[in-house]
């Protein structure tokens, strides 16, 4: 007698492969799923903005003094008879950090075509896990004295004189 192997080809093998490769892939999607919703949590930011518009005097030069403790300060040629202050905060989603961040550690004030922009720190709003980006347009006539303890500063498109000062961090001014 000659034994001969039974082929794994029946319908009912088939049928019951295909039931363990369906329960297979099944939980290989639950935990797909449950890795990528850990990973959008890890990774869930929360945002602050402010937007701020000054109207200038086009005759007179523009003197703006800006004194931020970290993040990146960005001053750019922007339009002539006004000055506009956009500043975004992003933070982990476990750091407090709501609509009031701004107005509670930004200064800004004017005095004619003398604008002044003051960072300060308030104990309601840690600065650490806080990232910060100023972006500052001005008009071509503007002299620029600014003050970053950390950070980046980015000054292009102005007559200037510039005065940029930073304890830790880079300064481009072109």
């Amino acid at each position: 007698m000659v034994a001969t192997r039974r082929r794994k080809s029946s319908p009912v093998y088939a049928a019951r492969c295909g039931e363990q490769f369906a329960r297979c892939l099944a939980w290989v999607a639950v935990a797909s799923t449950a890795a990528m919703a850990c990973i959008q949590l890890s990774f869930a930011r929360v945002t602050a903005e402010i937007h701020r518009t000054l109207v200038v005097t086009s005759t007179e030069q523009v003197m703006l003094d800006v004194e931020v403790p970290s993040g990146d300060l960005q001053i750019l040629y922007g339009r002539e008879g006004q000055v506009s202050i956009a500043g975004v905060a992003t933070a982990s989603a476990d750091v407090k950090l709501d609509d009031n961040f701004f107005p509670a550690v930004l200064t800004i004030e004017q005095e004619g075509n003398h604008v002044t922009i003051r960072h300060v720190p308030e104990p309601a709003y840690p600065e650490k896990g806080i990232g910060l980006l100023y972006r500052i347009d001005v008009p071509y006539r503007t002299a620029v004295t600014s003050k970053l303890d950390r950070g980046k500063q980015n000054i292009s498109g102005i007559l200037g004189p510039v005065k940029a000062v930073t304890r830790d961090g880079d300064i481009k001014a072109s």
